[in-house]
């Protein structure tokens, strides 16, 4: 078996089910592992270009794609990230087709979207079973059952809780896809209340109306660092003292790089954060130690954001 992963959370999937060392070439966004470092990275940013000479194709993925490179790689498998069978887009269907003519020996190229928490996890069991990994199931169910043992054991801290998941600042964003889902888990109220969609821009008046009790910064692409620099605009927004979430404190910042917006086992690790977030516990409770900062600490340590 020779796989070729066209996203970083699928590449994150293979890990996970043990087969990393099948991985043949990957995106050039993908984490590996040391002893793989050297791995073909066969993808290029639309914006950044590519070396004269290279054939470039896209319509697969949301990257450009090496041709040359993808048929030298000999694949036996190729996943990508552009949709879900159930929800295919036609002119992406008709790329995938035309690739899958053209390419040495009829690879399988296997989709992989999820878009709410559901489909997460059944996306990692499919994945199991097409790649013949018995552990597709079992990661898939451990995930599932660490989020529940947490929403269970955590209930009264969390349960009813208002909370505000923000994306971006400028623009101002909140999180969409599974990330409605994670916070409901905890039986907490999600500002945006159905999972599955894409990140909702938003209105400083809509988070006034709403009045969270927990308000989480994790804007995508930010670490921990960057995440807190927000702190400064954010509190020049009208009014943002009367949230009853500033004036509890319960406002977190948190790392956007590494953290919630990947599909894939690491939302575990996101999931202890958010749940710590929302039940009130410091970091390194249940969560990696240092993986968030909460208002009071930011506004102490104002001089040195």
């Amino acid at each position: 078996m020779r796989i070729v992963s066209l996203a970083p959370f699928l590449t994150e999937d293979v890990y996970a089910l043990g087969l990393g060392q099948f991985l043949v070439a990957v995106s050039r966004h993908c984490y590996l592992a040391e002893d793989q470092s050297n791995l073909p990275r066969i993808t290029y940013d639309a914006s950044a270009g590519a070396p004269a000479g290279v054939n470039l194709i896209r319509g697969i993925c949301d990257s450009y794609v090496d041709l040359s490179a993808l048929k030298n790689s000999g694949a036996t498998h190729i996943l990508t990230s552009l949709y879900e069978e159930k929800d295919s887009d036609a002119n992406s269907r008709r790329a995938i087709e035309q690739l899958a003519a053209v390419l040495p020996d009829s690879p399988k190229i296997l989709p992989f979207f999820p878009r709410t928490l559901e489909q997460v996890l059944s996306a990692l069991e499919r994945l199991g079973k097409v790649l013949q990994s018995p552990k597709g199931h079992d990661v898939s169910q451990r995930l599932k059952a660490q989020l529940m043992d947490w929403g269970d054991n955590f209930y009264e801290r969390m349960k009813n809780k208002r909370v505000t998941f923000i994306s971006s600042v400028q623009p101002l964003m909140l999180a969409g896809m599974w990330v409605p889902d994670l916070i409901q888990a905890c039986s907490a109220v999600s500002q945006v209340r159905v999972g599955g969609s894409d990140d909702a821009r938003v209105e400083w008046k809509d988070i006034l109306d709403f009045r969270p009790d927990v308000i989480i910064v994790a804007p995508r692409n930010s670490d921990l660092m960057a995440s807190m620099r927000n702190f400064k605009l954010l509190e020049k927004f009208p009014e943002w003292e009367s949230l009853p979430a500033v004036k509890r404190g319960e406002v977190i910042f948190t790392d956007g790089l590494s953290h919630f917006y990947s599909p894939s086992p690491v939302l575990r690790e996101s999931m202890s954060i958010l749940v710590s977030a929302i039940a009130g516990f410091e970091s390194g409770y249940i969560s990696p130690r240092d993986s968030f900062q909460r208002l009071r600490w930011l506004e102490m340590q104002r001089h040195k954001i």
